[in-house]
């Protein structure tokens, strides 16, 4: 039986303990969320690879050609077609083989802290060592780069950018708590073992100029230099009036750039915008994938 002294012990340390351990629990179950989606921070074909060269030879590509050059290369039809009309006849062949072989080929990769409760993975070599995984395929004023490769509290939370100038490379990107949104380069995308890369339908630019490029310009000339803030569309207004933006995270300053001129790419219209929201929406087409199943990219 208790002591009259254990009962008052208990009594007097009830709500610590309870603290204490509600924490012990909720650690737990975000390792174990954490662990289960480490098992998806990179995704190889789960298919063989087959000859292409008889497809590459074609003068024209079928529907199917072009669904089967997607599963094997990771690139969508504007990559392909992209790719074949800048490239010389003799070269092409051997230059779609070499997305192949990134897109077949292994890949490690190491889980690294970023902030308290936020992780991203990164490509290594066999010495440890980051790397680059894969070639980007040519990209246009307003595509929009997507990764899987960040997490916080086990949830794949993801990160994307907007292409602002394809010339350079350049992208604007909300990146972090505490630092306002800036110009990158696409190239540093190219250690993350995930890559999407998704371009505006054509049907949806029908009748207008092009709104991908119309997006670019407007995120680099009003979505510069604006402050991080992860409660855009539950605090503060998802779509602000002219003058009012106050803050912004990656996904929303993607949308942000679209919906100005009339193009939602909120996939499920909430009042929060987040990346794998952009990534299921029907109005993109894909143009490039890496370290995804190309038939789910972001299930």
């Amino acid at each position: 039986m208790f002591s009259t002294h254990g009962i008052s012990f208990l009594r007097r340390f009830r709500l610590p303990i309870i603290i204490l351990l509600t924490l012990v629990l909720a650690a737990g179950t975000v390792g174990i969320a954490e662990r289960r989606i480490e098992s998806i921070a990179y995704v190889s074909p789960e298919y063989d690879r087959i000859n292409l060269l008889p497809i590459l030879v074609k003068k024209s590509y079928s529907e199917e050609d072009y669904k089967t050059l997607y599963l094997q290369t990771g690139l969508g039809q504007p990559a392909i077609d992209d790719i074949r009309r800048e490239t010389d006849t003799e070269e092409y062949p051997e230059r779609i083989l070499s997305f192949q072989d990134n897109f077949f080929a292994s890949a490690d990769y190491v889980c690294e802290h970023r902030l308290i409760f936020t992780s991203q993975e990164f490509l290594i070599d066999e010495e440890g060592d980051y790397r680059n995984g894969f070639e980007l395929a040519p990209l246009k004023d307003g595509d929009i780069l997507i990764t899987l490769s960040s997490h916080t509290f086990g949830w794949r939370n993801g990160h994307a950018g907007i292409v602002t100038n394809a010339k350079t490379g350049q992208t604007l990107e909300a990146i972090t708590i505490g630092v306002s949104s800036a110009f990158q380069q696409a190239k540093d995308w190219l250690g993350s073992p995930t890559l999407i890369v998704l371009r505006l339908k054509e049907e949806v630019n029908a009748g207008h100029a092009s709104i991908a490029s119309q997006a670019a310009q407007l995120a680099k000339d009003l979505l510069i230099d604006v402050p991080y803030s992860l409660t855009v569309g539950l605090i503060s207004p998802k779509y602000p009036n002219s003058g009012e933006l106050s803050g912004t995270h990656c996904a929303h300053l993607v949308w942000l750039a679209y919906r100005a001129f009339g193009v939602d790419l909120d996939s499920d219209g909430g009042r929060l915008v987040t990346v794998k929201d952009i990534a299921n929406s029907p109005l993109l087409e894909v143009v490039q994938v890496y370290g995804v199943n190309p038939e789910d990219i972001w299930p």
